[in-house]
């Protein structure tokens, strides 16, 4: 999120320093409220200038409708994407020195949070959207195997580029020694190092077929021989296994009702935006 932000209004700062000190010119005048040529060129990161042009008229025109329909963005949503935002950069006052630093205020993010609910928002009450239990449980039950979580496999890796340290690493393991401990004295890659040679968990599928054969073959606690890997020679250790899987309706009950108002969203956006062009008066200056 902190570099979505960063991106955003750093891209957008950029494309507006030139004609900060000018009076702005009015690109497009929808049912009455301007769209000026800087409006397009702080939102260029986005896209080229006509497809930005065309998304501001459309955003434009999607706000004054949640203006007629008494479209007003959640408080506590608001305070809770900001919360989110700030928590990223560890802290209020560092997301704003964030944003001081591109010459943007905390201002300038909530408004566009502001804005970005309310689209959305306006989308659902012009459609009438509604996504319950029922319609999440349809989804899941006709998409139970996309749902399904794929075996898996938690490693550690020691690695180095001489056959026989690997081979007196293995051998201190046999007597014993602590892998994540000797990953950190004894291996060659710093990132191993650092981490006790922790590689997180590892899908079925991602490694090579040998090397995956392997370590799939471990049960948790156990390690493989030495085994050539790339400039060098390895050792894995299994931390965890967690078998393919498919869950349970309840714990992902909420991401689908997310996921299947997002896609009706989208889908809502694009007829909306379609109708209220239709009767809209555009005054394009070029």
């Amino acid at each position: 999120m902190k570099k979505v932000l960063l991106g955003l209004f750093a891209a957008a700062l950029a494309a507006g320093t030139a004609s900060a000190a000018q009076k702005p010119t009015v690109s497009v005048t929808v049912n009455g409220s301007r769209i000026t040529a800087d409006d397009v060129a702080r939102r260029l990161w986005w896209n080229n200038a006509e497809r930005t042009l065309q998304d501001l008229v459309d955003e434009e025109l999607v706000l004054q409708e949640g203006g007629r329909l008494g479209v007003k963005p959640s408080a506590d949503e608001v305070e809770a994407r900001m919360k989110a935002i700030a928590d990223s950069y560890k802290g209020e006052n560092e997301m704003v020195k964030a944003l001081k630093g591109i010459g943007y205020s905390r201002a300038d993010l909530r408004n566009l949070i502001e804005r970005q609910i309310t689209l959305r928002d306006t989308a659902i009450k012009s459609s009438g959207i509604a996504v319950g239990d029922e319609q999440a449980r349809t989804f899941y039950d006709a998409n139970k195997e996309s749902l399904a979580r794929p075996e898996t496999v938690r490693l550690r890796q020691f690695f180095t580029s001489n056959r026989e340290e690997a081979e007196d690493a293995l051998r201190l393991l046999n007597t014993g020694a602590d892998f994540a401990t000797l990953a950190m004295l004894k291996a060659s890659d710093e990132n191993l190092k650092r981490t006790g040679g922790e590689l997180g968990y590892i899908n079925r599928g991602v490694l090579i077929p040998e090397l995956e054969k392997e370590v799939f073959a471990l049960t948790p606690g156990k390690y493989t021989g030495v085994i050539p890997t790339g400039s060098g020679f390895s050792i894995f250790k299994s931390e965890d296994y967690r078998p393919r899987s498919v869950p349970e309706f309840e714990t992902v009950r909420e991401e689908l009702k997310r996921l299947i108002l997002n896609s009706a969203v989208t889908q809502a956006m694009r007829t909306l935006t379609a109708r209220l062009r239709q009767d809209a008066k555009l005054d394009v200056k070029r």
